[in-house]
């Protein structure tokens, strides 16, 4: 059955390559004169494609049928049935209540107003037609998967706020219910189930969850796909190999990232493989298999990515970085530092570096329990990162802290493993003996446990304090203290982002002539900017003007790291000769 279907879908890719309507395609592209490349490489694919699943459907079964990895090798708590080990039904209904706790937390303020990468996703990709995003790529912004699922779904609903980050929502939403299955193959029920509760109260990932891009994507694809990776490893099931494909795939097309995990895992296999003669005698079916699996990987997301991929190495090749991310880990750090700062309700310096010390040693007693339960686990959890960061310093790429987001639920699972092995640590070498020593043993280190998840809820609030950046209350309060003839101007990227949707009437200067031109109208001139990092690299002049010569007279946070609206205004002569006269009089 499985060489049928093979050879159905490699005839399938080979007659849509040959058959494909390129006039159609051609149409709906934006740029129909700069499409040619973009379709021929489609074409390619989907050709190379066919053809590779044609030479898999007649290759011998011999070659692929193996039995998996034995259990000792990969640790995974998989029992005879295939399932995890005594997974009660209970579980069931733990994880449903569990995933509807994250639903309403994820539903919670997603009407309010979008912050400026979330406005450039809605005006540059959203609002297209769908099949016009595959072919589109002018800047990071693109994360093509969610603005295909987007455009579908303001296309259906309208577009609001909540609908331009309905498909985060929904992935944020399930990658709760994935993070419980993959925490269950490696660990016990109720770590699984700790895990679970600690991503569906994450400050972060109910962040970014309702963050109308990628990420939440990235990490329902991680989960699932490293899921998909370790119970086909074991078990070499063609049910478990096709979710992976399926899964790695969507996650490397919602965003490039997931290529950093992708890569990872199969190296992660190549290192837990026994000894040379025992791979080649045991291992090779199955090391074929996942040679095959991670290649027709490759070839999907080429598909995905063929029409826009002339406009993708333009952009990476040509397009100015300045301010695109940090390259130094001098700085990196500092922002990392900031942003779990926010997470946790804006602890103060001293206690956040107590925290990150205490992070650091519970993530490290985890890992370490890991390494000795399995090194393929510990390989699974740590190896993404680990080669994710190395490549970025190495070729000085520019990167956001949110570039590593998938690492989260992964981090997740070692922490709740080194709270509770710590804790049994502590309740068997301080608790003292007699009788309360024993459920101090057996307790402890799950109370330390929920503390951390109970912290981590308390910190939930403060996503709900403000708007991820406040661009209508800001000018809200300009437009309540402003004269009817006053000048409102936004400078930098908030002049972006109202020029394209919050405020398409106000006044965009570009450099420090113009605005000092509207300022010779006579009238009063308002400035609002934001992201003062941004407008000191690329906006220092108008930046350093404004300092001097404006008033700041509101700060507008945001749960955005620097994202706060600065409210500035100057007077007038006018309105100074009027102030001083009236202050005379009196």
């Amino acid at each position: 059955m499985q060489k049928i279907l093979k050879l159905i879908a490699g005839v399938g890719f080979v007659l849509l390559a040959v058959l494909l309507p390129v006039e159609t395609l051609k149409s709906a592209s934006p740029i129909p004169d700069g499409a040619e490349t973009g379709i021929a490489l489609l074409q390619f694919c989907l050709a190379v494609n066919g053809l590779f699943l044609l030479a898999w459907a007649f290759a011998p079964s011999s070659w692929f049928q193996t039995a998996g990895l034995p259990m000792q090798a990969t640790g995974l708590n998989i029992g005879p049935e295939g399932w995890a080990k005594d997974f009660p039904p209970i579980s069931w209904r733990s994880l449903g209540l569990l995933t509807a706790v994250a639903a309403v937390l994820r539903f919670i303020g997603a009407n309010r107003d979008l912050w400026l990468d979330e406005i450039a996703t809605t005006v540059n990709y959203l609002r297209r037609p769908v099949l016009e995003n595959f072919f589109v790529y002018g800047s990071a912004n693109q994360h093509l998967l969610y603005s295909v699922f987007g455009s579908a779904t303001i296309s259906i609903l309208g577009e609001t706020e909540v609908t331009t980050r309905l498909p985060a929502i929904l992935f944020g939403i399930g990658s709760i219910v994935g993070l419980y299955l993959l925490a269950r193959l490696i660990t016990t029920e109720q770590q699984a189930l700790l895990v679970s509760a600690f991503m569906t109260l994450s400050y972060h990932h109910v962040w970014f969850s309702q963050n109308a891009r990628g990420y939440s994507g990235m990490i329902f694809a991680v989960v699932w796909g490293t899921y998909f990776f370790a119970y086909g490893l074991a078990r070499n099931r063609t049910g478990a190999w096709i979710g992976y494909i399926i899964t790695t795939t969507v996650g490397i097309l919602f965003l490039l990232n997931t290529a950093f995990v992708w890569i990872a895992q199969g190296l992660v296999y190549l290192l837990i493989l026994p000894r040379w003669h025992a791979w080649r005698t045991q291992h090779w079916p199955l090391t074929r298999r996942v040679t095959l699996v991670m290649a027709l990987v490759a070839l999907l997301v080429a598909e995905g990515y063929s029409l826009a991929l002339p406009q993708l190495v333009e952009w990476y090749t040509q397009v100015d970085r300045t301010g695109l991310g940090w390259d130094n880990i001098l700085e990196f750090v500092p922002v990392v530092l900031q942003g779990l700062r926010s997470g946790f309700g804006g602890l103060p310096p001293a206690m956040l570096i107590v925290g990150m010390g205490a992070a650091v040693t519970i993530l490290g007693a985890g890992w370490l329990s890991f390494w000795r339960q399995s090194p393929f686990i510990a390989g699974l959890l740590a190896f993404p990162v680990i080669f994710n960061f190395v490549i970025l310093m190495v070729f000085q790429i520019g990167a956001y802290p949110r570039s590593f987001l998938y690492v989260l639920p992964l981090a997740l699972i070692l922490v709740v493993r080194g709270g509770i092995v710590l804790g049994d640590l502590i309740a068997r070498h301080v608790v003292p003996a007699g009788r309360f020593r024993p459920p101090a043993q057996q307790y402890l280190g799950t109370a330390f446990v929920v503390i951390m998840i109970a912290a981590s809820a308390v910190s939930v609030g403060y996503n709900y304090l403000y708007p991820k950046q406040n661009f209508t209350g800001a000018l809200a309060y300009v437009d309540a203290n402003k004269r009817p003839d006053d000048v409102v101007s936004a400078v930098g990227l908030a002049g972006s982002s109202y020029r394209e949707y919050y405020g398409p009437s106000l006044q965009f200067p570009d450099d420090v002539q113009e605005l000092t031109n509207l300022e010779s109208t006579g009238q009063d001139v308002w400035v609002l900017y934001t992201l003062t990092r941004d407008m000191r690299l690329r906006f220092s002049d108008l930046f350093d003007y404004i300092q001097e010569n404006y008033e700041l007279v509101a700060v507008f946070p945001g749960t955005l790291g620097d994202g706060a609206i600065y409210v500035n205004r100057r007077k007038s002569q006018t309105t100074q000769n009027q102030l001083e006269t009236a202050s005379a009089q009196s």
